[in-house]
């Protein structure tokens, strides 16, 4: 079974031991283990200090191990940040273990605090457990040492005036105090390992949310192009046109430019219709709607205004720039050899346009001014293009496929 977690985290077998070797929480480890043994080390100097005041005049003998313990655990402080900033479980070990020494020596030299020295030592066994979430390895090598220490401590020459009874303390004193630091830090470490899952759960949550915010972003623009396009020809649709129209419009109202527009219509199209069927009348305007997009300037728009009709919005362009436009156009709808036997005289797919300048003013006039400009092309045998110019429309007929005649 695998889980979220594990997706996360790149497909990582479940298990602790597997989480407590992820990078992330290695590094988050050890940033945390080099808190606490900073911290460790600065209460052991306090204590240290505190512990020289108390009993260096009761003891003077103990003040040599207090100063050498400070000295070696600023010394831990300064490799801490230094030389083995990337081994904290080490300056870790190393400032636990000056904390044992320094609550063993008083123990076989005062015997009148032994007791307390051993319920600090057993104190600082339970501390280095809650305190630095070092691995099991280090944990349970400091806690062997540590051990060690307590057995020569209180077995060899040193304790040689400690009696057996207490000797007996200690030792039931040291393994209870073994037990519980290891039964501390497995349950620590038990937390640890849950909470970083739990964030990684959140963290991968919190992408998944990110990445599916991004896909619906990109559907939405996608939804917002494929809703202003016409689905046959690929070109804009009556939506587009509309908010198209209506931004030039404001454009040339406050810059006083102008520009041009061009409706066009395919000669006949309902006999082709009759004759060869819907689908190839969709095949057409396909290939009429192609053409058109690859007539047309940078900047200016193409849009499907309805069946067989299409309009140009040419922003900046005259009249002759939109008519030099619709040429192009006629010659690529030649080129394409469409054989309409319905569109007499010619035999091919053939397009009429009307034309009409923009300017500032209503938007829908040059619409009604462009769509009179195509009527009056029709009317005049088709295959023609009606020139809307100083209130008058001018219709220039194709007398043939391959020029134009006034």
């Amino acid at each position: 079974m695998r889980t979220l977690l594990d997706r996360i985290l790149g497909a990582l077998p479940i298990g602790a031991a597997d989480l407590a070797r992820h990078p992330r929480y290695r590094a988050t480890t050890r940033r945390e283990v080099r808190a606490a043994a900073f911290a460790a080390a600065v209460t052991l100097i306090v204590v240290l200090v505190t512990d020289a005041l108390l009993v260096g005049e009761v003891a003077p003998g103990a003040l040599a191990p207090n100063v050498v313990g400070v000295i070696l655990a600023a010394m831990a402080m300064a490799l801490l940040h230094g030389p083995l900033r990337r081994r904290p479980e080490l300056i870790a070990f190393t400032i636990g273990l000056i904390g044992v020494v320094a609550a063993l020596q008083p123990m076989t030299e005062l015997l009148e605090v032994r007791y307390l020295m051993l319920a600090y030592f057993s104190l600082l066994m339970v501390a280095m457990a809650l305190f630095i979430p070092w691995s099991r390895r280090w944990h349970g090598t400091f806690l062997s040492v540590a051990f060690g220490l307590l057995t020569i401590a209180v077995f060899s020459s040193m304790g040689a005036q400690l009696d057996t009874q207490f000797r007996a303390d200690a030792l039931m004193g040291g393994l209870a105090a073994l037990v519980a630091s290891a039964a501390g830090h497995h349950m620590l470490r038990r937390t640890r390992l849950r909470a970083f899952a739990s964030e990684a759960q959140l963290r991968g949550l919190h992408e998944r949310g990110r990445r599916q915010q991004a896909e619906l972003t990109r559907l939405n623009a996608e939804l917002e192009v494929v809703s202003r396009r016409d689905p046959l020809t690929g070109v804009g649709n009556r939506l587009r046109m509309e908010e198209d129209v209506q931004a030039i419009s404001r454009d040339l109202e406050r810059s006083g430019r102008t520009g041009a527009l061009a409706l066009v219509d395919v000669d006949h199209f309902k006999k082709y219709n009759d004759c060869f069927g819907h689908l190839a009348g969709d095949g057409v305007l396909r290939q009429i709607g192609s053409a058109l997009g690859a007539s047309l300037r940078a900047g200016d728009g193409v849009y499907r205004y309805g069946g067989e009709e299409f309009l140009l919005l040419l922003p900046g362009a005259t009249v002759a720039d939109a008519k030099a436009v619709i040429d192009r156009l006629n010659d690529a709808i030649a080129a394409l050899g469409i054989v309409h036997p319905g569109n007499e005289p010619w035999g091919v797919i053939t397009i009429s346009a009307g034309i009409a300048p923009l300017g500032p003013g209503d938007a829908d006039n040059w619409l009604r001014t462009a769509d009179q400009a195509l009527y009056r092309a029709k009317d005049a045998g088709r295959n023609a293009t009606g020139l809307a110019e100083r209130g008058m429309v001018r219709v220039l007929r194709r007398a043939a496929l391959g020029g134009v005649s006034v």
